[in-house]
């Protein structure tokens, strides 16, 4: 869905020389009378009057339509838009407000193509603010338009993640040997497999080289709090944080349960790859999250006042 706003005059650096120019004839008739000056002046008003009527009829069914965009990038990475502009009956200049340090595109007509800029903040984006203006033909007085578009998915822009020095993770305790692992049953054995793990009982009945098959051992599971405060520089910073910490306990073979603050209010739930956490991070906002849960063995809190180890 697109919304657009009402049109407003753009002023160009040459329309604001012409028009110091009719001041200045203006001056130079009211002193001497010459309708020369008359005439020039009169000149420079019709063109600038005729280019801003031709702005307005070539932009007047103008339209930027977003047709795909990324469903997931992290802030301040580049992110390729498809669009479509249609409706524009002369060349216009476009850009993305919502991305910071945009730049303008040309482009002459009715038209899809790609529009490559930097994600902006952190957050979960449903729509992109685009600025339209045309100037043609003479390139003086113009019609600029914003408009609002909304995205075909929302667009998960989470937070660039920073790595934690002095990152503390639990211990993850003892591996569980073989003979206190609980078996589930036997298989024949396969090429590689340590030959403690045989199963000479049913071995010798079979005939058949068979090897115990164990439970896999229970993953660490280690809750990650993250607070955000107030928001702002401090939050964002310990977001990224976060977003390190999640993925980097995510890697060493953690289970992961996350709690932040969002629009609805706490939420704690896992987190199963780094995606996901991402996604969490994405939508988190400044408000506490739930407490910890007094079964969890370990924790981690992530806030703008500093970070908590186990």
């Amino acid at each position: 869905m697109t919304k657009g706003s009402a049109r407003s005059v753009h002023l160009t650096p040459q329309a604001l020389t012409l028009l110091l120019a009719v001041f200045l004839i203006h001056s130079v008739w009211r002193q001497s009378g010459s309708r020369l000056a008359i005439v020039a002046a009169v000149g420079v008003i019709v063109a600038l009057v005729t280019n801003l009527v031709w702005a307005a009829l070539a932009t007047r069914h103008l339209m930027v339509d977003v047709v795909d965009c990324p469903h997931d990038v992290t802030a301040g990475s580049p992110v390729t838009c498809e669009l479509r502009v249609t409706g524009n009956r002369a060349p216009v200049e476009l850009r993305m407000l919502s991305s910071p340090n945009a730049r303008w595109h040309r482009v002459d007509g009715p038209d899809t193509g790609s529009l490559t800029v930097l994600a902006p903040a952190r957050g979960v984006a449903t729509a992109a603010v685009f600025q339209a203006i045309c100037t043609a033909p003479l390139g003086l007085l113009g019609m600029s338009r914003k408009f609002v578009v909304g995205l075909p998915h929302p667009l998960h822009i989470g937070p660039h993640p920073e790595a934690v020095t002095g990152a503390r993770l639990p211990d993850r305790g003892r591996s569980t040997d073989d003979d206190d692992a609980l078996v589930r049953g036997t298989r024949p054995y396969v090429a590689g497999d340590p030959l403690r793990s045989v199963h000479w009982p049913s071995t010798a009945r079979t005939g058949v080289l068979t090897v115990r098959e164990y439970e896999p051992p229970p993953r660490p599971v280690l809750l990650l709090v993250v607070d955000l405060g107030e928001g702002g520089p401090d939050g964002e910073a310990a977001a990224s944080r976060a977003a390190w910490v999640g993925a980097e306990a995510l890697r060493r073979g953690y289970a992961v349960v996350l709690a932040t603050a969002e629009g609805g209010g706490p939420v704690t739930a896992p987190v199963r790859a780094q995606l996901d956490v991402s996604r969490r991070l994405a939508a988190a906002s400044p408000g506490r999250p739930a407490p910890p849960l007094e079964s969890q063995a370990a924790s981690i809190s992530i806030t703008t006042d500093g970070d908590v180890w186990p």
